[in-house]
């Protein structure tokens, strides 16, 4: 049997809070420099002083980041994360806040986030700050 599918990928900006259920990476609020960690809910309407972090072009999703299991049996959905923003732009902790029901795409997402996603830094005071944001991943086939 031939499988034959296109996988897009569609990033949008906000999600609803909930409890993160996984994460990946070490960096956490409330750590060594959590005064300098700010929680931006909407990078259109950050706290004062702070400049919201940028995202750079992101690659688009190949094959390799949709989990073959996942393609054979069709599974689809949108991840919601919340992901931290270090001072180098870079992708420190991410967390589900929002999973599918398929942890297979919930993990990609994880994974995606972490490796695939860049960005100019949140700036405070000319200065490169650690910010938290949100955002979705969305697993389609077409």
């Amino acid at each position: 049997m031939r499988l034959r599918s296109a996988i897009s990928i569609i990033v949008l900006s906000i999600v609803i809070v909930a409890e993160p259920e996984m994460s990946v990476g070490g960096e956490v609020a409330g750590g060594p420099n959590s005064e300098t960690v700010v929680e931006i809910n909407d990078p259109k309407n950050p706290p004062p002083g702070i400049q919201p972090p940028e995202r750079l072009p992101v690659p688009r999703m190949v094959l390799s980041d949709y989990p073959m299991v996942s393609i054979q049996r069709q599974e689809q959905g949108t991840v919601g994360l919340r992901f931290l923003v270090l001072e180098d732009g870079s992708i420190g902790d991410v967390q589900v806040i929002s999973p599918t029901k398929f942890p297979r795409l919930n993990n990609a997402a994880l994974v995606y986030a972490r490796n695939k996603w860049r960005f100019k830094p949140a700036m405070k005071d000319g200065n490169p700050i650690r910010v938290w944001l949100r955002d979705t991943v969305d697993f389609s086939l077409r």
